[in-house]
């Protein structure tokens, strides 16, 4: 595998195992480089509900560093385990986001515009009362 941080620091080696990432809050996002695959048989496996697996392709990297990345906008993910049974691998620069995603669902798009609706209505039929001055 290859290492991207200066010194090592941050850096996972797999000699033939798994290495499992768990999360005390979900996340909505995860990625991580891999390096060093030979064989097919790289499994990566997460939970957001239920089990999810995605197949690395040894082709895609020859033996190289590559980015691997996935995201949920339904389901937070729990857990994420890379399964190198097989193989040595590198692992290096994993990265994940928090907490639901910054775009609002169509509920809430539709319940913020009629509310703006609502409130330029009235403010359209407000009454203008007249001052004189004697």
């Amino acid at each position: 595998g290859a290492n991207t941080t200066s010194g090592g620091a941050n850096f996972l080696s797999i000699y033939g195992g798994q290495a499992t990432f768990s999360f005390s809050s979900a996340v909505r996002a995860f990625g991580m480089y891999v390096g060093g695959q030979e064989v097919s048989s790289i499994n990566v496996f997460f939970n957001n509900g239920s089990n999810q697996t995605i197949f690395l392709d040894p082709n895609g990297y020859g033996g190289q560093l590559g980015f691997i990345g996935f995201t949920d906008s339904s389901n937070l993910i729990t857990s994420v385990r890379l399964n190198g049974e097989n193989d040595i691998l590198g692992v290096d620069d994993v990265r994940f986001a928090i907490g639901k995603g910054g775009v609002p669902e169509p509920a809430a798009w539709a319940l913020m515009l009629s509310g703006f609706g609502l409130v330029g209505g009235a403010m359209r039929r407000r009454r203008s009362l007249e001052v004189t001055y004697a």
